[in-house]
């Protein structure tokens, strides 16, 4: 099983910024992403709840051992990265501006192809807002895609994705804090699927345990829409109230905690996660319990390796 299907080209961008395409005439759009999600059953809520696991994906939290190294050093060798292969051998043209500051960079790629056919095009930012790129040390970094109206791509042969927004992390040396308000379309030629996704001020304030999980705070609103009726998943956007911090274990479940996933209607459920994997929705008084097995295959995207 993976939701990391097309989660894999999304999370690459976000640590070493690099975007994608668009979603085609047929697919999923943005607007299908942002409408108000149903929340009218205990199913449907639990598909909600489910949205969190997606955007933990996105954003490489589901395994998050080492997220101090993952994040921050990342981020730098990005930076450094770019700074030393600004090159573009399969064509196009890509350019570095850091206004003599070397913690606030400005990356335009112009259709920028590498030997592999991989094309970047758009315009991406890094900020550090403490620390600094230039020894590692970066602890909160600010990440924009896009400028305006324009996103920041990337395509290959089989698969793009767009990505428009900020993106910011927060490190500490045993806490993460995720920021977003993000516009996704990403696809995947290969298994003709197609995702559009957005988050609006959502966050995930993770403490790590020690033992390559944590306890979160989740807030904010995060949506999503699929080409394929084969994923079990919400459409529209949901937004999240911790209860009592989420806890995820080292492999990326929910194995605590409680929230309150809601729309703009006003319809509202709560889902309590449990050690053993099974979460329990209470919908409108009522409460009904899924086993892991079940809720794992929501938004779940499957790669066939069972």
């Amino acid at each position: 099983m993976s939701r990391k299907l097309l989660w894999v080209c999304a999370g690459s961008m976000l640590l070493a910024a690099c975007g994608g395409g668009d979603s085609g005439d047929k697919g999923p759009t943005l607007a299908e992403a942002r409408s108000d999600a149903v929340i009218d059953n205990a199913e449907s809520a639990a598909q909600a709840a489910a949205y969190i696991a997606m955007v933990n994906d996105i954003d490489g939290l589901a395994d998050n051992r080492d997220l101090d190294d993952q994040f921050r050093g990342k981020a730098a060798r990005a930076v450094m990265k770019f700074r030393l292969e600004d090159d573009c051998p399969g064509g196009g043209d890509f350019a570095i501006f850091d206004n003599d500051d070397p913690d606030f960079l400005t990356l335009q790629f112009n259709n920028c192809t590498s030997e592999n056919a991989e094309v970047l095009d758009g315009q991406v930012t890094l900020q550090c807002l403490a620390g600094s790129f230039q020894d590692d040390s970066c602890t909160n970094v600010l990440i924009t895609y896009g400028v305006g109206n324009d996103d920041f791509s990337f395509r290959d042969p089989q698969r793009s994705a767009s990505l428009v927004g900020p993106w910011r992390v927060i490190t500490t040396s045993n806490s993460i804090r995720v920021e977003q308000s993000l516009e996704l379309l990403a696809r995947d030629d290969g298994r003709d699927l197609q995702v559009a996704a957005v988050t609006q001020n959502f966050f995930n304030d993770l403490e790590q345990d020690g033992s390559g999980g944590g306890l979160a705070s989740i807030g904010g609103s995060a949506g999503a829409s699929f080409s394929s009726m084969n994923v079990e998943c919400a459409t529209g956007l949901v937004t999240f109230t911790t209860l009592e911090r989420v806890q995820i274990n080292s492999s990326g479940q929910l194995v605590g905690g409680r929230v309150r996933v809601s729309n703009q209607a006003g319809a509202s459920a709560e889902v309590a996660f449990s050690s053993d994997g099974t979460v329990t929705v209470t919908y409108n008084g009522a409460t009904q319990t899924f086993p892991s097995s079940r809720f794992e295959r929501f938004c779940e995207i499957d790669d066939g390796s069972g």
